[in-house]
């Protein structure tokens, strides 16, 4: 995602975060992405639209939850709204930061994204 696609003073935050029944292969609780700066070298992910391969060090039986988490920010880290998108629950849901264009919807990424 690039920075166009959003108004000017707006920016993007992603996040890929899980939730393991037991701890990876490296003996951790998981390994949580981040787009936003401050998050060490193995837990960035590329930003402006860059693709990604990363390992969360485990396999899919062990992860109970796996969720992209989208956020609309202005460059004075105002939260605009965000997406989230779980792969484990087949669920989309967007929250307005104002309220009233909330929703939760069922979601099946596999025709988008590929786990």
């Amino acid at each position: 995602m690039s920075t166009t696609e959003l108004p000017v003073g707006f920016d993007w935050d992603i996040a890929i975060l899980n939730s393991l029944d037991k701890p990876d292969d490296r003996g951790l609780a998981g390994a949580n992405l981040y787009t936003k700066g401050g998050s060490s070298p193995e837990q960035k992910l590329p930003v402006g639209g860059n693709t990604f391969d990363r390992s969360l060090y485990t396999n899919k039986e062990n992860i109970i939850a796996l969720v992209l988490v989208c956020e609309i920010k202005s460059t004075v880290e105002v939260c605009g709204g965000r997406l989230f998108i779980s792969f484990t629950d087949n669920r989309y849901s967007r929250y307005d930061s104002l309220g009233g264009h909330s929703t939760v919807e069922t979601f099946d990424p596999r025709g988008f994204f590929k786990w």
